[in-house]
């Protein structure tokens, strides 16, 4: 059974998911991978380092064997964990024991080098013996023992991927290895052929515990019988009683297939040498639906001590506080080498001396303390106020405070409302637009028996649309620019971010920046379905020599938001996805949602037909595509004839392929996405911008070709 902390955590990540992500390295340096790295190679470099020296797979025992520990030096899947947990537990023989895990981790964190530039590095964190007691224990006794802790190991790995969410200098990013420490537990059993240990806590405690008198080895069973039925004023049970009903919980418990009176129960009984108390304890409470409060006896101080609490809780209780009304019953163990005796406490006060709480029956007060009838009647008011259950309560400030996020957590609104001035608070109005054009590259890989990767996408155009304040700009790059040409893109919108940031900023009456007032916000680039899609092809690109990652936000598959710092410009780019704030939506319905009356339509593109084996010789032709470059296999349709005479009479307007693809589906599609739902966007300017733009190309690939 689950301690109630392991329970708790299993149930908070319930329904989700451990991220498991992929990348090209060579099969000795694959890892768990929850968090796509910034620099692979810097990671790949930080995972060898890990494992140099180390053999994949060692055990490690003490002197008396107790305790091994097992490493697997080679961790890539969460089915490796499960097959090393399971491996480990094969090795005990199916005997009781405790285990323990640690996870050896890869930690990428952002540094300041000496120049107070920040650098990405990749550290890792060895699965260390003295660090794994962050983790909790648990004793294994059953296959469902082991299934509940694999839920248990899952949990710890999602709460390492959402404390990647919320941190941005350091993050874990990969699992390379995994340690499992095992506790074997003696058999600890509870018998009554002790009587000089009974004798030493029975005298003395003669009217607060209870001694068994059975002639068999059934103490601890019959300390449970006993604290179900405590004798009352009407009714008083004798010890023949007592060892009755004993025998009846005792073939319950271990389902023994005779009567609890028959001849075969007595000749069990004769050779019966009591209950492992670790493994039992487990099985009497939900047997036999009875809380169990443990006590034991500290030779050192004299004294005697709860210990352990075991508490039954049902499957659908779980996510409710409400608990069933079970009986709850005290026990001491008294323990000599590896012997225990067990004792029914009626007087659990009179033995620990310390005074309960009547409601709860877990809080304890020492009586000799100075403050403790102040402690005792502070804590006996509010439980019974709550019917003795444990609330969580919210501790507020000493000083009132208005709770009002939009305010604080916005210092130019805050700024404003302390100066008089809320009504110029204004909305950003300038900013960034981007869109990816791709094509397939054939790969063609295996992964395993049954995955089978055919092509991925890259980059084969990128389109921005700038607004500021003299209006709407558009930028294109694509392969003919260069192999490098995201970064060619990236460092002209850096460049026109900080005219946009300028333009974003607040002015006095005679038209200059306001520098008293608290505004300094990112610029927003923009992208529509980009979190699912763009965010991917782009990231490698987003930490170079001249600009680096500050923050990120998202998981491991799907960025929500991505902050990149100019290591030289004073200016940030926000990336977003303008679907993270609105409801999911086809691109025409957004642009809808500004102007009804604009009627946008995207041109069509072969993007079946190229990929990055062809592109270059196929889209510098002059004629339009052939009609059967537009099949789609995926969807398996094909293009309707009068669409294809519709795009024949667009296609005649350029002079190649490459043209068509910058005017109909970089440029013009981006520009629509987005400006065109803004009263001040002229397609006009536009149109004239791009006809400017391909003559300089036109003239840029003549010299080319001369020289």
């Amino acid at each position: 059974m689950q301690n109630q902390e392991m329970a708790q955590k299993i149930r908070k990540y319930k329904g989700q998911h451990v991220e498991e992500i992929e990348i090209e390295t060579s099969h000795d340096d694959q890892t768990l991978l929850f968090f796509p790295p910034v620099d692979e190679v810097k990671f790949i470099d930080g995972v060898r380092r890990a494992r140099k020296g180390f053999q994949r797979k060692r055990e490690i025992g003490d002197i008396d064997g107790v305790s091994p520990i097992y490493y697997d030096n080679y961790i890539d899947s969460l089915d490796a964990i499960d097959k090393h947990v399971e491996f480990v537990c094969s090795e005990q023989g199916h005997k009781a024991f405790k285990i323990l895990f640690n996870f050896g981790v890869i930690i990428e964190e952002l540094e300041d080098d000496k120049n107070g530039q920040e650098i990405i590095t990749y550290k890792f964190r060895l699965p260390r013996e003295d660090t794994a007691q962050t983790h909790l224990q648990k004793n294994i006794q059953s296959n469902n023992d082991i299934e509940e802790y694999k839920q248990y190991i899952r949990a710890e790995i999602i709460e390492m991927q959402n404390f990647n969410l919320d941190n941005t200098k350091l993050r874990y990013v990969a699992i390379y290895s995994m340690m499992i420490k095992v506790f074997k537990l003696q058999k600890t059993v509870v018998g009554t052929s002790m009587q000089e240990l009974i004798q030493k806590h029975w005298q003395g405690h003669r009217q607060i515990l209870y001694r068994n008198n059975g002639e068999y080895n059934l103490c601890y069973i019959e300390t449970i019988a006993k604290a179900l039925h405590p004798d009352t004023d009407e009714k008083r049970y004798k010890p023949e009683s007592i060892i009755s009903l004993a025998r009846d919980y005792l073939v319950e418990v271990l389902d023994l297939p005779f009567k609890a009176k028959s001849r075969e129960m007595t000749k069990y009984l004769k050779t019966f040498e009591g209950l492992d108390y670790w493994k039992y304890s487990q099985i009497i409470t939900p047997k036999l639906l009875v809380n169990q409060n443990i006590y034991f006896y500290d030779e050192d101080s004299k004294t005697y001590y709860q210990g352990q609490k075991i508490i039954h809780i049902e499957n659908d209780i779980l996510q409710t506080n409400e608990q069933p009304e079970i009986p709850t019953v005290d026990i001491l163990i008294v323990q000599a080498s590896n012997l225990q005796h067990a004792f029914a406490i009626a007087n659990k006060e009179a033995l620990t001396g310390l005074k309960f709480c009547p409601f709860c029956q877990v809080k304890g007060f020492d009586i000799r303390s100075s403050n403790y009838s102040r402690d005792y009647e502070r804590h006996v008011v509010k439980c019974e106020q709550r019917g003795g259950m444990l609330v969580k309560t919210i501790k507020l400030d000493q000083i009132q405070k208005p709770y009002v996020p939009h305010i604080v957590q916005n210092k130019t609104f805050a700024y404003l409302l302390a100066h008089g001035r809320e009504q110029e608070f204004k909305p950003m109005q300038y900013y960034i637009t981007y869109d990816l054009e791709t094509v397939e590259k054939i790969v063609n890989k295996s992964f395993g028996k049954s995955s089978h990767q055919i092509s991925e996408l890259v980059p084969v155009s990128v389109a921005s649309t700038i607004k500021n304040k003299s209006g709407v700009k558009t930028i294109y790059y694509d392969l003919l620019n260069g192999d490098n040409f995201i970064n060619q893109w990236l460092k002209q919108v850096f460049n026109e971010a900080v005219i946009v940031q300028q333009d974003n900023q607040y002015r006095t009456m005679i038209g200059v920046i306001d520098k008293a007032m608290q505004y300094n916000v990112d610029v927003p680039v923009i992208g529509f379905n980009s979190s699912m899609f763009d965010f991917s092809l782009i990231f490698k690109n987003l930490q170079c020599a001249d600009w680096q990652i500050k923050s990120y936000i998202g998981s491991s598959g799907v960025a929500k938001q991505i902050v990149v710092q100019h290591k030289k410009l004073d200016v940030k780019l926000k990336f977003i996805d303008i679907l993270t704030y609105y409801v999911p939506i086809t691109l025409k319905e957004f642009v809808k949602t500004f102007n009804q009356k604009i009627e946008s339509q995207k041109e069509v593109f072969p993007y079946e037909y190229i990929n990055t084996d062809n592109y270059k010789e196929i889209l510098k032709q002059q004629e339009p595509f052939p009609t059967e470059a537009f099949n789609s296999t995926l969807k398996n349709t094909q293009m309707r004839q009068e669409d294809y005479y519709v795009y024949v009479n667009d296609a005649k307007q350029f002079k190649t392929r490459w043209e068509y693809l910058f005017m109909s589906m970089a440029a013009y599609a981006n520009a629509t996405k987005y400006a065109r739902a803004y009263k001040d966007f002229k397609q006009s300017v536009i149109v004239r911008g791009v006809r400017q733009m391909l003559e300089e190309r036109h003239n840029r690939q003549r010299q080319r070709i001369r020289l």
